[in-house]
């Protein structure tokens, strides 16, 4: 129970990321310089340093900051896409390190990409839009244009392409996202707008690929579940397989060769980054023998480091060739919500609010 407590990191009510100055992070304990951010139920929108202070956004005089919803890296910038209240007005705001650089109202949400300083916010694709109304666009200089990627001949029922996650390597800016179709979502990656791969369009799914890659050989590296997939070896379908595709083709099974054969087992893809040209990847497993339901196994260029238990994975990144993951933990005994950090499988620190109170990270990423 001391253990417990004293991992328990201090909540303060502060905003000094978000005024402008010379250094963004002055006064504020920065721990590992690992960033998360996200919101409770009980006081709103927060963020934090894994090891470091944590902190909830106070009131201006004349704007509020309620959460932020995304961010880029570009060299040593980091862009946050924030949504925010000024007057009466509800706004999207870009911060360039901490400094409003922007302000415009457009959609609730948004995808953040900035390169060489030019920045580019991407309209956001949620399942209760109507499917044949909606047009992907992306606002840049305060004008909206519409997104062109390209789309194969092979769907002639398609009805648009979105954009999900970018990826900037060598100067090329590579982008997963979908084509919609009306028999479900083809994962596709593009480079500069060509389209490069995709998932095959037999099988489409309203599930998402949770993030990709690209190797020192150029191939393009999708991680994907593979929903009611059939193991010929042990004659069984399984409801989730997580797997991995190169260049769109199939390229690796994860499953747990000491547990596939246990009623209701299945696997699936927790997320997936990069540093350079070493990919770092998580699968999460059910059943697990341990206190929590799920198995995380954390992989670093498709070998195993570690694992760690988990009720739900949010997030990861990586600083110096170790792995920084970020769970979801829900209490048998009362149902309050907290989460935890880890650096690979060692707990770093919990957060948690007080009563029955839901907490949520959205994102997570490293300082430049």
């Amino acid at each position: 129970m001391r253990k417990i407590i004293w991992l328990i990191s201090l909540v303060f009510i502060a905003s000094l990321l978000f005024v402008s100055c010379d250094n963004p992070y002055k006064g504020l304990n920065t721990g590992t310089g690992v960033f998360y951010y996200g919101e409770d139920n009980l006081q709103g929108g927060f963020y934090g340093f894994i090891k470091g202070g944590r902190y909830y956004f106070e009131k201006h005089e004349d704007y509020v900051v309620e959460n932020i919803l995304d961010y880029s890296i570009d060299g040593n910038d980091v862009y946050l896409l924030c949504r925010e209240i000024h007057g009466n007005d509800t706004c999207n705001v870009i911060r360039k390190n901490g400094k409003m650089t922007s302000k415009f109202k457009w959609r609730n949400d948004g995808i953040l990409l900035v390169i060489n300083g030019k920045v580019r916010v991407y309209s956001k694709y949620f399942s209760y839009y109507n499917l044949y109304t909606y047009k992907p666009q992306y606002w840049e200089d305060g004008q909206l244009y519409d997104v062109e990627l390209e789309a194969p001949t092979f769907e002639a029922l398609t009805v648009f392409a979105q954009p999900s996650k970018f990826l900037v390597k060598n100067g090329d800016v590579y982008c997963l996202g979908f084509l919609a179709t009306v028999n479900g979502n083809t994962a596709c990656v593009w480079k500069n707008n060509k389209l490069m791969c995709y998932y095959d369009p037999t099988k489409n799914s309203l599930r998402s690929t949770v993030g990709f890659a690209v190797d020192k050989n150029d191939d393009i590296i999708m991680f994907k579940d593979i929903e009611n997939y059939y193991l010929e070896q042990n004659n069984r379908t399984y409801s989730l397989m997580a797997a991995s595709f190169k260049n769109g083709d199939l390229f690796e099974l994860y499953y747990d060769t000491a547990k596939i054969n246990l009623k209701d087992y299945r696997c699936w893809c927790g997320g997936a980054t990069q540093v350079n040209d070493d990919i770092y990847f998580a699968v999460l497993q059910y059943p697990n023998s341990g206190v929590r339901e799920n198995e995380v196994i954390l992989y670093k260029n498709f070998k195993e480091v570690c694992r760690l238990e988990s009720y739900q994975f949010l997030r990861m990144c990586v600083k110096n060739d170790v792995i920084y993951t970020a769970q979801r933990f829900v209490s048998a005994q009362d149902g309050y919500y907290s989460i935890s950090f880890y650096e690979n499988d060692k707990l770093l620190n919990l957060i948690s609010v007080p009563g029955n109170s839901d907490i949520m990270i959205r994102g997570m990423f490293v300082i430049p």
